[in-house]
């Protein structure tokens, strides 16, 4: 993941993306939400929006 970060997300993006994708973060945020989502820009202007559920 983190060669897909520095080769396809924008820099204003990476660290973001970066702490969204951090395993702790995410069992942290679905422990307090049904829904966690999170939107950045690849390199080439695509906008992307990763949305994580918990599984049940």
């Amino acid at each position: 993941m983190k060669l897909y970060n520095s080769l396809y997300i924008s820099e204003n993006n990476q660290q973001n993306v970066a702490q969204f994708i951090n395993y702790n973060t995410i069992i942290e945020k679905l422990s307090k939400d049904k829904n966690i989502e999170q939107k950045y820009r690849k390199k080439d202007g695509t906008l992307i929006k990763i949305s994580i559920q918990p599984y049940s």
